[in-house]
C-alpha cells in the first residue's frame, strides 16, 4: 500500500513539472511576439486553452509520503581520563657489606720432644782365640787319632812313633796342600790351616794309612 502511494505522488509530480514547463514556455512565446501580432503557436495556446496546473492539481490527488522519524543518535561516551601512573620509586643502591674482619689463629707451638738417647750396652770384644797346636801319631801303621776338628789358624803336628818310615801328604783337591816327605821314627811335620774345610790326607809309602782333618771358620 506504502509503495503504491509513493507512486501515485511520483506520477503527479512528473504530470505538475510538464504543465509549469508548457505554461512558462506559452508565457515566453507570448512575450517575444510584438502587440496586435498572433502566430500559430499563440492562436494554438489562445485557442487551446491548457489546464493549468492548480486546475490538474486538483484534478489528480497527491499523496505525501510520511517519513518515519529520524533515529536520535545516543550522545557519545565520555571517555574517562587516562589515569596517570605515578612515577616509579627508584630503588636506593644496597649498601656493599664491609668484609669482617677475621683473626688468622696463631699456629700453637707444638713442644718437640728431645729424643734421649738410649745408652748401649757395650760388648766385651770377643776374645781372639789362640792358635792352637793338636798333635797327631804315626805308630802301628795308622794315624792317631785319624780325624781332628780344629780352627783356623791352629797347627796339626804329625809325630812318627814307629818303626818304619812313614809319610803325611795331602788328598788332591784340598783346600790346601801339604806334603811331609819321609819322616823316619822319632821325626816330625807340622802344617798350620789358614783355610776352613775338611782335608783329608794319607801315607805316600803306605796308601792305606789314612786320615782326616776338619778346619772350622
Amino acid at each position: 500500500m506504502r509503495t503504491e502511494v509513493f507512486r501515485v505522488s511520483r506520477a503527479g509530480r512528473i504530470t505538475s513539472a510538464a504543465s509549469l514547463l508548457l505554461a512558462f514556455m506559452t508565457l515566453l512565446v507570448g512575450c517575444s511576439v510584438p502587440a496586435g501580432e498572433t502566430t500559430g503557436e499563440t492562436a494554438l495556446a489562445t485557442s487551446t486553452p491548457f489546464p493549468t496546473s492548480t486546475t490538474f492539481a486538483t484534478a489528480a490527488p497527491t499523496f505525501t509520503a510520511t517519513l518515519s522519524p529520524t533515529a536520535t543518535l545516543s550522545p557519545t561516551a565520555t571517555l574517562s581520563p587516562t589515569a596517570t601512573l605515578s612515577p616509579t620509586a627508584t630503588p636506593r643502591p644496597t649498601a656493599t657489606p664491609r668484609p669482617t674482619p677475621t683473626a688468622t689463629p696463631r699456629p700453637t707451638p707444638t713442644p718437640t720432644k728431645t729424643p734421649v738417647p738410649t745408652p748401649t750396652a757395650t760388648l766385651p770384644p770377643t776374645p781372639t782365640p789362640v792358635p792352637e797346636t793338636v798333635p797327631v801319631n804315626i805308630f802301628d801303621f795308622k794315624f792317631s787319632p785319624q780325624s781332628v776338628t780344629i780352627r783356623v789358624g791352629d797347627t796339626v803336628t804329625w809325630t812318627n812313633m814307629g818303626s818304619a818310615t812313614h809319610t803325611t801328604t795331602s788328598d788332591s783337591g784340598d783346600p790346601a796342600s801339604w806334603n811331609s816327605g819321609d819322616l823316619a821314627p822319632g821325626k816330625s811335620f807340622s802344617f798350620t790351616f789358614t783355610k776352613a774345610g775338611t782335608y783329608t790326607y794319607h801315607c805316600a809309602i803306605h796308601p792305606f794309612m789314612t786320615g782326616t782333618i776338619i778346619v772350622m771358620a
